[in-house]
């Protein structure tokens, strides 16, 4: 059962910024969907994982489509991937996911340290265009595409982007 338990683990790490597939996250771990989904609210309860919702104006549409998943953690994301160093990190093939997952992560505990629930979404088409995060600041919309690039590129104009 613990070797289980951290193999679901790392199979979170792993999936950190992508779409959650509970189903195909049991699978590939070897456990049954209600295994996963118990565990996934343990590491949420735990502030382990976050789940990112998708930003739909359809509010009915939010709870139906798949969230993204998140480590809170990077250090503990890294480690479960076994990047012991930050040049493990910065080149993996998770170099963006993880960077993704620490932006994402230090917006998540700022709103919350300010007392306040997240107000974070992302949005994504059934074309494939995706911004990676959508802040709810009032009325108001704040689409964030994070990159991991030391060098931004012109092609990232006219895109809210963050980079390292």
């Amino acid at each position: 059962m613990f070797r289980d338990f951290t193999r679901f683990l790392i199979a979170c790490a792993a999936r950190s910024g992508q779409i959650l597939s509970l189903s195909d996250l049991a699978r590939d771990v070897g456990i049954a969907v209600f295994t996963a989904k118990r565990w996934r609210s343990l590491l949420e309860a735990s502030f382990q994982v976050f789940l990112l919702p998708p930003y739909f104006t359809n509010i009915t549409k939010r709870i139906i489509k798949s969230p993204k998943l998140y480590m809170l953690d990077t250090g503990l994301l890294c480690y479960l991937l076994k990047l012991e160093t930050p040049e493990m990190a910065m080149r993996a093939a998770h170099q963006g996911a993880i960077f993704e997952t620490f932006v994402d992560s230090e917006m998540i505990k700022a709103q919350a340290n300010q007392g306040r629930l997240p107000e974070l979404h992302y949005w994504r088409t059934n074309y494939g265009a995706e911004v990676d995060v959508v802040i709810r600041h009032g009325e108001d919309l704040i689409p964030i595409e994070i990159k991991c690039h030391s060098q931004p590129s012109l092609g990232m104009q006219g895109r809210p982007t963050y980079s390292r």
